[in-house]
């Protein structure tokens, strides 16, 4: 499934579609190393303090090796993106989530989260399903 990313913590629960009676596990997993999938809580203030965070922790401008293209086997091109992969330290690239009879057992507040730590694009993820 492809998503188009508009902000850091998009809210992918709903794409999520379970079906009917089944019984098992689902993974969401994410084909990128600076996206990551991750259950959070969807309050306004919360993922705004995860965001402050996160610059706190790694900085836009902060030094980072990666970021040295020239010493890189890589095109001149590539993204400075450095502090988007160390950011990755949070956020895997999968969760997995057991279902009964067709509902995902997410807790009250529970969401499941694309966690997009680069420039705003297209992501993929893979949605699988495991019977049990």
């Amino acid at each position: 499934m492809k998503i188009e990313t508009t902000k850091t913590f998009t809210d992918i629960t709903d794409l999520v579609k379970i079906p009917k009676g089944f019984n098992g596990l689902v993974n969401i997993f994410s084909r990128h190393t600076t996206a990551g999938v991750r259950i959070l809580e969807n309050e306004k203030l919360l993922l705004a303090d995860y965001e402050r965070i996160l610059e706190q922790f790694a900085p836009k401008t902060g030094f980072y090796a990666h970021n040295i293209i020239d010493a890189r086997d890589v095109p001149p091109t590539e993204r400075i993106n450095g502090h988007s992969h160390i950011r990755t330290l949070f956020f895997p690239t999968s969760e997995t989530i057991p279902i009964v009879k067709g509902k995902m057992l997410l807790g009250k507040w529970q969401r499941i989260f694309l966690v997009e730590l680069d420039p705003l694009r297209e992501r993929e993820i893979i949605i699988t399903f495991i019977s049990g």
